[in-house]
């Protein structure tokens, strides 16, 4: 802003510095959030801006088989799950169920 608006105003506050009293601080330890399997691969999908269609070229299947997965009809095997972290940036870790 030109200098001239400055000049024009006067500050009609005071500083004022807020000072923390020393208190302890309970930090609890968070717990990790259980997100869907299915939710997990549409999320890393998409963080790799691919679309059903690009991806299930990628790995070589059927669209249906795509979003059959992220609807949580079926769970990939070992297999897919491994083209997939070859493909995405965030890595999707083997369902254990």
């Amino acid at each position: 802003m030109p200098k001239q608006y400055y000049e024009e105003f006067e500050q009609d506050w005071e500083t004022v510095i807020i000072k923390k009293e020393n208190q302890k601080i309970n930090i609890t330890k968070l717990t990790k959030i259980d997100i869907p399997y299915h939710t997990q691969i549409t999320f890393s999908r998409q963080q790799n801006e691919l679309t059903q269609q690009d991806f299930a070229q990628a790995l070589n299947v059927k669209l249906k088989v795509i979003e059959d997965i992220e609807n949580g009809i079926i769970t990939p095997d070992k297999k897919l799950i491994t083209k997939m972290n070859k493909i995405l940036i965030s890595k999707i870790p083997y369902n254990k169920s």
